[in-house]
């Protein structure tokens, strides 16, 4: 079983659009300093504190257009495997998982080793869930959770 991830085609165009505004202001601002068209030291710390902010602006929208870029998450008979949320990768079995809930279009894994992790933008995390649940092994000393 496979999670199936969101991917929105207007979070991208937003994010781009953001990427290349920050860039384009960072741009300007730079070349009406080296064009000599900015004197006087209030309009030279006002072009760095707008410089600044576009290129704080370029950052905020490339980690977030970077978020899970490339993200999966595979259930297989061995155990999961996946990558996601800025390459944070996860191979475990299901022996190691301790816990597993579901919050509005997120998995939260908890692992035996005190690891968490939390894999947001799922379409279909309940399923990925309870596929989980059922592959645990039983709390009493059973071999698996497994129910009819």
């Amino acid at each position: 079983m496979d999670g199936v991830f969101v991917k929105r085609a207007v979070a991208t165009v937003m994010n781009i659009t953001g990427v290349v505004s920050g860039c384009l202001l960072a741009a300007m601002l730079l070349l009406l300093f080296s064009a000599g068209a900015v004197t006087g030291v209030g309009d030279i710390l006002a072009c760095l504190l707008l410089f600044l902010f576009g290129v704080l602006v370029t950052a905020l929208f490339l980690l977030s257009l970077l978020f899970n870029r490339g993200a999966y998450l595979h259930l297989s008979e061995d155990g999961i495997t996946g990558r996601f949320a800025w390459n944070t990768t996860l191979v475990c079995s299901y022996r190691d998982v301790v816990s597993c809930e579901v919050g509005y279009g997120s998995l939260n894994i908890c692992l035996v080793d005190g690891g968490s992790y939390s894999v947001s933008g799922l379409r279909n995390a309940r399923e990925i869930c309870t596929e989980i649940r059922k592959r645990m092994p039983d709390p009493t000393g059973g071999e698996t959770a497994r129910r009819p």
